[in-house]
């Protein structure tokens, strides 16, 4: 049997209700089509929502891949800044290399020419034979090695380090052996300065050069060894330099004569003395007074006869006194 609804539609402005009358039918299809239209809208809220949830997702991993891309590019450029960095202390550590090999080089030089300097001085011998003491510098050192600019940067990093500590600690091991030899040197110097003739013995006026000359006893030419200094009798002779009185006494044409030993091959000779105030043996002081001026042995006057002799050969003693 076909049931049916009826409705009573009841409006303020109408005499009357309306009546609707709806099959059971057609009520199950607007149940059904109301169930389909509300399960659709569901449906699509849902997806919807999905969709609008995806999109915010899908924007947030834009930014997230934005802000990475940035990140990225900041570190990428902070890579670059750093190899250009690490490049740029790479060319100045070899750089710094080099010039520790040059100073290394001069060191060696420098180790070199020191020794040089001591042989010719012969200062370390001399030290043996008069003071004892210590001789040389420190012990060569091995700068064989060079510091190479093909190894890795750590490697050659570490190696200027340590080639830079040992030239530091060479240079100024160096530094001191070069103030020591100077220090010896100038005690050479002074030491040098005492034993050499470099003051005329005598107050008075030359008489007679270093040379040939006309001789006053047989009026031939004869080669004269010294330079005579006249002078009143009695007039103080001084020793022109530091030595020892090597004769003291009467010798042939000389008359009364010293002789005074200054080292290194190096003698003067005092001839016609009035009087002798020293004696073989005695050591004696630059200025100090050995004898007295007087006309002993082959002399024609009161005066002084002076030489300078080197290795026993005669020797001009005015370049002696200039030079002193």
């Amino acid at each position: 049997m076909n049931k049916k609804f009826t409705l009573y539609v009841f409006h303020d402005r109408a005499p009357y209700p309306r009546r609707l009358t709806i099959s059971a039918k057609s009520v199950a299809v607007v149940v059904l089509v109301l169930l389909a239209s509300i399960l659709s809208a569901a449906f699509v809220f849902r997806d919807y929502s999905g969709l609008r949830s995806a999109k915010e997702k899908a924007r947030a991993m834009e930014k997230l891949v934005a802000f990475q891309q940035k990140k990225i590019a900041g570190q990428s450029a902070t890579i670059q800044n750093q190899e250009k960095e690490l490049a740029g202390q790479r060319a100045r550590m070899e750089d710094v290399a080099r010039q520790l090999n040059v100073v290394r080089d001069r060191l060696t030089t420098l180790g070199e020419f020191e020794k040089k300097i001591r042989i010719i001085t012969d200062i370390d011998n001399r030290e043996i034979r008069h003071t004892h003491l210590g001789v040389g510098g420190p012990e060569t050192r091995d700068f064989s090695r060079t510091l190479s600019l093909s190894v890795p940067h750590k490697d050659l990093f570490e190696n200027v380090n340590e080639m830079a500590a040992e030239l530091s600690s060479a240079s100024s091991e160096q530094e001191a052996q070069f103030m020591i030899l100077l220090k010896r040197l100038e005690d050479q110097q002074k030491e040098l300065a005492k034993t050499t003739p470099s003051i005329c013995p005598v107050k008075g006026e030359v008489s007679s050069v270093f040379g040939y000359r006309e001789s006053p006893f047989s009026g031939e030419w004869e080669f004269h060894k010294g330079l005579d200094l006249a002078a009143p009798s009695g007039t103080p002779v001084v020793a022109p330099a530091a030595g020892v009185i090597s004769f003291a006494g009467r010798r042939g044409g000389y008359g009364n004569a010293i002789c005074i030993d200054h080292g290194k091959g190096v003698e003067t000779r005092f001839g016609h003395l009035s009087a002798i105030l020293k004696k073989e043996g005695d050591k004696v002081r630059k200025g100090d007074v050995i004898g007295l001026v007087g006309n002993t042995g082959s002399s024609t006057g009161s005066h002084l006869h002076y030489e300078v002799r080197l290795n026993n050969v005669p020797v001009n003693p005015v370049k002696y006194i200039k030079a002193g």
